[in-house]
């Protein structure tokens, strides 16, 4: 029997292991095709006012788009993947997004008016004749994004990261052809090609990929989706963290000044490009497992797991951090010195990059501790009201360091993280003690699992 148990163990280990590997392979294959689409932009406009105005038109739909799609995922991955038949719930969820994805196209035409009164009254960036296409197609791209996410949700609560992985792949790669091949249309060609290869990339994940993962939903699916939208709701006011910084930027950095918008862009996506690397894996592979140990109460060992991958990608990001603060001038300029992104340019991303550096770490660390501690039946309000909390000090901080340009916001930016990190940590010690407690295991059972001895 023991030994029995043992190849199991190893043998759970060997696919744990070869899913990690094949989505950090696609991660990484990901994330070199956005480095080269984000230094070819850099490369033709550097960092002027057309590359302000294209982070500034994709700051608000992007960041609704990435929280009702981390919302989803951190929501919905546990109970999907804790499901026996979560067919009709699938396909109830699919014409959900498909209305998002209408609404955001209307709400494109109408933020054309509406999101240019974020900036100040004396912006260059108003005087643009393209602002406002660049504000609707930010718009159409943030819609298809939600289809698409839902299928990388599905995909992951299914155990199958690697193709969750794959349909991130080719977005970044239309979008760096039409800047290649229509760049005369001006930087509008970005997201022009990231709404095309996005669609495209929904429509295949919905209809070739998925198989039989959806069937018509039925008045139980109705009823199921309902009971989500407080877990959805308050996963969206956690998630804020991780998309609301760019409409802070969005605010605040064309008050610091002309280029510090696209500095700050350039340096978080290098950022958050690197940290996937690290964070993708066990986020994709491990969540379902942290969800299944949270469902049998297993309150201690759910800390180990959790704290343990926490642990390990932190020292990771740790290392790495410290790896791009010896390199950051070399990297900079062998990724952006290039074309229009001058000498002047490549110094002030360098100092910001630098300035981001402290909360790189912290960031990776706040992942791994939203995404467990979503994995909690007793999780409800608290992540979200941390979340929150992070856009505050995030926002009082970047008015009180905008005025030292792009590097002030950096530290504005670790400093929040930190905060996250900290506060994160400590919920999930707190809300993990009471585990077993809140789903109703008996006493026993919870002494034995504690024990180890099941």
């Amino acid at each position: 029997m023991e030994g029995l148990k043992s190849e199991r163990f190893l043998s759970l280990l060997r696919t744990i292991g070869g899913r990690l590997i094949g989505v950090t392979g696609v991660t990484i294959a990901t994330s070199v095709i956005g480095f080269f689409l984000q230094a070819a932009l850099a490369a033709r406009f550097g960092a002027g006012l057309e590359v302000d105005a294209y982070f500034f038109a994709m700051s608000v739909p992007s960041a609704l788009a990435g929280l009702l799609v981390a919302a989803m995922s951190y929501a919905l991955v546990p109970s999907l993947a804790r499901a026996d038949d979560a067919r009709g719930l699938a396909g109830l969820l699919e014409l959900v997004t498909l209305g998002v994805l209408i609404l955001m196209v209307l709400c494109g035409g109408a933020a054309m008016i509406l999101q240019p009164l974020m900036l100040p009254p004396d912006s260059a960036m108003l005087q643009l004749q393209d602002l406002g296409l660049l504000i609707f197609l930010g718009w159409c791209v943030g819609g298809a994004q939600v289809v698409l996410g839902l299928k990388v949700i599905q995909f992951n609560a299914s155990r199958r990261p690697l193709t969750a992985a794959l349909t991130n792949l080719p977005p970044n790669v239309f979008a760096l052809l039409a800047l290649t091949v229509a760049g005369s249309a001006g930087v509008s060609a970005v997201p022009a090609g990231l709404a095309i290869g996005t669609g495209i990339m929904a429509t295949l994940a919905a209809f070739f990929f998925s198989g039989p993962a959806r069937a018509w939903p039925r008045r139980s699916d109705l009823n199921q989706l309902i009971s989500f939208v407080p877990a959805l709701v308050s996963a969206a006011f956690a998630m804020s963290a991780f998309t609301g910084f760019v409409v802070v930027d969005a605010f605040w950095a064309p008050r610091a000044g002309t280029g510090v918008l696209t500095t700050l862009g350039l340096s978080q996506r290098l950022l958050v490009a690197i940290g996937s690397l690290i964070v993708a894996g066990p986020s994709a592979v491990l969540t379902p497992y942290f969800a299944t140990l949270a469902g049998r109460g297993d309150g201690p060992g759910f800390r180990r797991v959790t704290l343990g991958v926490t642990a390990v990608a932190g020292l990771s990001a740790v290392v790495g951090a410290l790896l791009l603060w010896l390199t950051a001038p070399l990297l900079v300029e062998v990724a952006f010195g290039r074309g229009a992104f001058d000498a002047d340019d490549v110094a002030r991303l360098v100092e910001t990059f630098i300035a981001m550096l402290p909360g790189f770490s912290a960031m990776i660390v706040a992942v791994i501790l939203t995404r467990a501690l979503y994995c909690l039946p007793n999780a409800t309000w608290l992540p979200a009201l941390l979340g929150v909390s992070w856009v505050a000090i995030y926002f009082v901080m970047s008015g009180l360091l905008h005025h030292y340009g792009a590097p002030g916001l950096g530290v504005a930016y670790s400093l929040s993280w930190f905060w996250l990190a900290a506060t994160n940590l400590v919920a999930l010690i707190w809300l993990s003690r009471g585990l077993g407690n809140e789903i109703g295991v008996a006493p026993s059972l919870k002494h034995r699992r504690g024990t180890g001895q099941i």
